[in-house]
């Protein structure tokens, strides 16, 4: 009622790194498809990076496509 805040101000932004953005974080560095001594030991493992199979630009282009396709339709529904 006086105006005092309940909560630190450094609590506000703590909730929102903490809350949204560690998660991505711990996922991106801690996820792994094959172990260490798996990808040592295999290189064929390695052969689609440059080749480029699995991020080019037709691959980057229809994932854009999706991207919107998938917002007109969600506001189409929503309207």
């Amino acid at each position: 009622m006086s105006g005092l805040l309940i909560y630190h101000v450094l609590m506000y932004n703590a909730y929102n790194v903490v809350f949204t953005a560690m998660p991505v974080i711990w996922f991106a560095t801690n996820d792994f498809e094959h172990t260490k001594e798996t990808l040592m030991n295999d290189p064929q493992l390695y052969k689609y990076g440059p080749r480029q199979l699995h991020l080019n630009m037709k691959i980057y282009l229809r994932e854009i496509a999706y991207g919107f396709v998938q917002a007109f339709l969600m506001l189409f529904f929503a309207f």
